[in-house]
């Protein structure tokens, strides 16, 4: 699945991602073409469950510990924000 950016104009495109699976049984892969600087994940309650800064084009995060629902993920690449909803298992 790829995010598009919430922007206009030609940053856009740096701000682009793909993750998988979703639905999420443990693990989930973030990709992108430039640095991911921070992911952020949210609950419903709106409360941050993991935050971590890869400052790399690719991460995983462990969701293992997560309970079984829907989640928000914030990922922050190129100084632009993207919020995208993954499913846990």
């Amino acid at each position: 699945v790829t995010a598009p950016s919430l922007s206009d104009g030609p940053s856009q495109e740096l701000a682009t991602f793909t993750y998988y699976p979703n639905p999420v049984d443990n693990t989930l892969t973030l990709n992108a073409q430039n640095n991911i600087e921070s992911v952020r994940m949210y609950n419903m309650l709106g409360q941050e469950v993991i935050s971590v800064k890869p400052q790399t084009i690719d991460s995983e995060l462990d969701l293992s510990n997560l309970e079984t629902g829907t989640y928000f993920v914030q990922v922050t690449i190129a100084g632009f924000t993207n919020t995208v909803k993954v499913l846990k298992k």
